[in-house]
């Protein structure tokens, strides 16, 4: 077995139960747990094969996560009802959008906090709200490309509630572009509208954290396998261009055709080169300490201009100056 099998690791989210030996359960087992997919396989019975103690340790993260975001949509529902009572609308975003629709439970989801996108007139209205229900703003060094967002905290139990408000979600200004549907779960709470979301989805993993995590490639596959058939590819492909995720897009289905088998369409904008496969090795995927040369060569390609690129890296090194 490979020290780096997507392809079996990719079985076992899907539910595949293989024959493995001790060192390799025991080595998938650490895989898994670095990239935050250990509960999903455990929901999925991936681990029907595996010992006792790999079945148990999966069993205790799925449990832990399946308590811990149980207590976030507690803690969004009370959210939605302090936001409601002041006029506030709030738009749910990644994980807190996602889990209900395309995973099988709550356990099955890695979630480390809670996302909100909401209009810039109401940003501080929302914050001084979360302050008065017990949440502590978190102290952050403030540049270009996060001035947009207000992190704060609250104890929860041994854990801390993490909430986000955002008020646009890109470097590039983006106030205003986005469209939203409802979210049955909730009364006034909305989700980013299909299209949007998987923009989102999309330039959040490239745009931002330069395909960081492997978990955040699964909810794409699962958005696309359950959503796919409802989306405009077309439509979906202007939107790219009108948001500037294009080059994240590529470099993301080109990942997901490759090792996941994700059904992307075939569209003169999503295909990708020798460049592309030279990046995106199962090595680099699955490492968690990107290395340093080629996680930046993948920061800058999935910035949709050169120009865009570096300047992020001006900012950023001037913040920091």
């Amino acid at each position: 077995m490979k020290e780096y099998a997507i392809d079996s690791v990719w079985n076992l989210v899907n539910g595949g139960a293989p024959s493995l030996s001790d060192s390799e359960w025991s080595r998938q087992l650490t895989l898994l747990e670095n990239q935050k997919l250990l509960g999903l396989v455990f929901a999925q019975k991936g681990f029907a094969l595996a010992p006792e103690v790999t079945k148990t340790q999966a069993k205790k993260v799925w449990k832990l996560q399946l308590l811990q975001n149980g207590l976030f949509f507690q803690e969004l529902a009370e959210i939605e009802r302090w936001f409601l009572a002041a006029g506030i609308e709030a738009v749910v975003l990644k994980g807190m959008a996602l889990v209900p629709d395309i995973y099988p439970d709550l356990g099955s989801r890695f979630m480390c906090d809670i996302d909100l996108l909401l209009a810039p007139t109401a940003l501080d209205r929302a914050k001084n709200i979360l302050l008065t229900q017990g949440f502590i703003e978190s102290v952050e060094t403030k540049w270009e490309a996060n001035d947009f967002k207000i992190v704060l905290e609250k104890p929860f139990g041994e854990m801390s509630l993490v909430v986000e408000l955002h008020s646009r979600l890109f470097f590039q200004n983006d106030v205003g572009l986005w469209t939203t549907r409802e979210y049955p779960r909730f009364q006034s709470l909305r989700r980013l509208e299909l299209h949007d979301q998987l923009v989102h989805l999309l330039g959040h993993l490239g745009y931002q954290h330069s395909c960081l995590m492997l978990h955040w490639f699964v909810d794409i596959d699962r958005f696309i396998r359950h959503h796919g058939n409802e989306l405009d590819w077309k439509a979906f492909s202007v939107r790219l261009k009108q948001l500037r995720q294009v080059r994240s897009a590529r470099l993301i289905f080109f990942v997901l055709k490759k090792f996941l088998n994700t059904p992307v369409p075939q569209l003169a904008d999503f295909e990708g080169g020798f460049l592309f496969s030279f990046l995106m090795s199962e090595a680099y995927l699955w490492s968690v300490t990107k290395p340093r040369l080629r996680y930046l060569l993948v920061k800058h390609l999935c910035k949709d201009s050169w120009w865009d690129a570096l300047a992020y890296d001006f900012l950023w090194l001037r913040a920091r100056w």
